[in-house]
C-alpha cells in the first residue's frame, strides 16, 4: 500500500526476475500503465526485516473495454451459437454476446452495459429498460447483408462488480447455448472460482472466435484507462480476448461457465467478470 502511493501510475504488483532475467534473480515488480523519465522507486527496498530486495518497474499498457467499430464478418453459424456478435440498434461499437439465460419462463441475451448502454455510462450505473431500446444480433455492423434478429434491453448494471446488459429475447428458437460443439454446463459461484488457478479456459468472441489461455487470478483487480473504472473480484488470465470481444462467454475444459469477457491490455492479460453474482443474486438460470 505504501509503495503504491509512491509509484506514479501503479497498476498491479508482482514478484519476477528483474529485468526477466532468471539469472538476475527475484525483484519486486512494479506494474506502471506508462513509465516516466523519472520514478520515485528505490532500487531496493526491505520488507518484514529482509533488506535489499529488487525493485524492478514494467510498463503493461493501457487496459480498455473491449469495443470495436471495425467490420468483420463472423455469425455466420446456424444455429448461432453465444460468441457471436450484438450491439445496439444503429450502432457505433459492437460486442458479443454472452449467455441465453432465462427468468420466469422467459428467455434473454447477456452481454457488458458498456457494449449495449455506452451512451449511460459511467454516470448511470442502472438501467430498467427505459428510454427504450433495442439490441440487434448478429449486429449489422459485422454481417450487413444479413437480417438481423431485435431483442429489447431491459436491465444493465455497472459498478465494481457488474458490468450486465439483459436483452429480453421473444424467439430463442435460433440460439443455441454454447461456443462450437460445446454446451455449456453449470457455472463456478466464489467458492469455487480459485479452483481454476493455473488451469486453462476458453472463450469465443465475436472477433476472436475460439482462444485458449490460463487463469492467473481468480480474484483480480483492473483498474480501465479509458473510465477510470476499478472493478473488483474478477478473473484475470493470459490474453484470449480483442476489442469486439466484450461480453464473450468464458468456460472452463468441462464447459462450466466462468463469466464473460469485460476488458483486456494491450499485450498480456484478459479481464473476466464472474456470472455467479448475477446468477445467483438475480435469479436468472443458463438456459
Amino acid at each position: 500500500y505504501l509503495m503504491e502511493k509512491e509509484v506514479i501510475g501503479a497498476v498491479g504488483f508482482a514478484v519476477g526476475y528483474k529485468n526477466d532475467n532468471i539469472s538476475s534473480g527475484l525483484a519486486l515488480s512494479l506494474f506502471v500503465d506508462k513509465k516516466i523519465i523519472i520514478e520515485n522507486v528505490p532500487k531496493t527496498i526491505k520488507y518484514l526485516g529482509i533488506t535489499g530486495i529488487p525493485t524492478d518497474i514494467k510498463e503493461v499498457g493501457e487496459i480498455k473495454h473491449n469495443l470495436t467499430d471495425e467490420i468483420l464478418t463472423p455469425d455466420e453459424d446456424l444455429p448461432m451459437r453465444m460468441g457471436g456478435s450484438i450491439s445496439v440498434k444503429n450502432p457505433k461499437e459492437f460486442g458479443t454476446r454472452g449467455l441465453l439465460l432465462t427468468k420466469d419462463k422467459k428467455q434473454f441475451l447477456l452481454t457488458c452495459y458498456h457494449v449495449l448502454l455506452m451512451e449511460f455510462f459511467p454516470n448511470k450505473t442502472l438501467y430498467e429498460g427505459l428510454p427504450s431500446r433495442l439490441a440487434e444480433y448478429p449486429s449489422s455492423m459485422t454481417m450487413p447483408l444479413v437480417e438481423s434478429n431485435t431483442g429489447s434491453i431491459v436491465y444493465g448494471c455497472y459498478d465494481s462488480n457488474n458490468d450486465f446488459a439483459i436483452v429480453k429475447v421473444d424467439n430463442a428458437n435460433a440460439l443455441v447455448n454454447g461456443i462450437s460443439s460445446r454446451r455449456f454446463k453449470g457455472f463456478y459461484d466464489s467458492n469455487t472460482l480459485p479452483s481454476l488457478l493455473n488451469k486453462n479456459v476458453i472463450t469465443a468472441g465475436a472477433v476472436t472466435n475460439m482462444k485458449q489461455g490460463k487463469v492467473l487470478d481468480t480474484n483480480g483487480k483492473v483498474i480501465l484507462t479509458n473510465t477510470g473504472r476499478r472493478f473488483e473480484n474478477v478473473v484475470v488470465t493470459e490474453k484470449i480476448s480483442k476489442p469486439g470481444d466484450s461480453g464473450a462467454p468464458v468456460i472452463d475444459e468441462n464447459n462450466k461457465v466462468v463469466g464473460i469477457i469485460i476488458a483486456s491490455d494491450e499485450f498480456f492479460r484478459s479481464y473476466i467478470l464472474p456470472v455467479h453474482n448475477l446468477l445467483i443474486l438475480n435469479s436468472y438460470r443458463l438456459n
